[in-house]
């Protein structure tokens, strides 16, 4: 699986025609530049999709998530993707061994 296809499977964002996808691969590919991990990808795709209400107007469901509650529902996701993507930093950070 690709990093794009990545995101796409956590924002829930991978139906099969891809003109009712939310993001194109270049807008994913971008968060991940940004973010540099798929969770804070992920996070920031989430609020973006969030804050734009035009997209949100253009569908009755946003993912799995519906357009009634889904608003909220997405930015609990965001928040946890983004407390995974921090929480992944943490660990990559490499300790100096100092003799």
């Amino acid at each position: 699986m690709t990093t794009i296809e990545t995101i796409r499977l956590l924002i829930h964002d991978n139906n099969t025609d891809i003109s009712k996808r939310f993001f194109t691969d270049p807008e994913l590919q971008c968060f991940y530049d940004l973010k540099g991990s798929v969770y804070g990808a992920a996070s920031a795709a989430l609020y973006s999709l969030a804050a734009d209400k035009v997209r949100l107007a253009k569908s009755a469901t946003v993912g799995a998530f519906s357009y009634d509650n889904g608003i909220a529902e997405i930015k609990e996701l965001a928040d946890e993707y983004k407390k995974e993507a921090r929480s992944s930093v943490r660990s990559e950070i490499v300790k100096p061994h100092w003799k």
